[in-house]
């Protein structure tokens, strides 16, 4: 059986009577711009303005900005090279003792 003469060769599909006539016009009416009201717009563009202030926001607590720190001078990097670590470390614990005592005696 050969196929090309079983199936009917015709196109099967119609264009309706008078449809281009009034095509410019339908086209028209479904493509008209759509228009917001402008609480909406407004609306929009607030929630843009908090996204980016909430992004600034976040980024300013995320990556924290450090102060600089200063180099030491010479004269101090001399009397630190003097010092060993045990004798800072018990000048400063006796430091702290005595600010905490002293705040504590302020207090009484």
């Amino acid at each position: 059986m050969d196929l090309n003469n079983y199936f009917d060769k015709s196109n099967p599909f119609t264009v309706p009577e008078n449809y281009f006539q009034d095509f410019q016009a339908k086209m028209e009416r479904m493509t008209r711009p759509v228009t917001f009201p402008w609480y909406r717009q407004v609306r929009s563009w607030a929630a843009i303005a908090a996204a980016v202030a909430g992004i600034v926001i976040g980024t300013h607590f995320m990556f924290p900005t450090q102060p600089a720190v200063q180099p030491l001078t010479e004269e101090e990097n001399y009397v630190l090279s003097q010092v060993d670590e045990p004798a800072l470390a018990d000048y400063l614990a006796s430091m702290d003792q005595s600010t905490t005592s002293s705040s504590s005696q302020e207090t009484k």
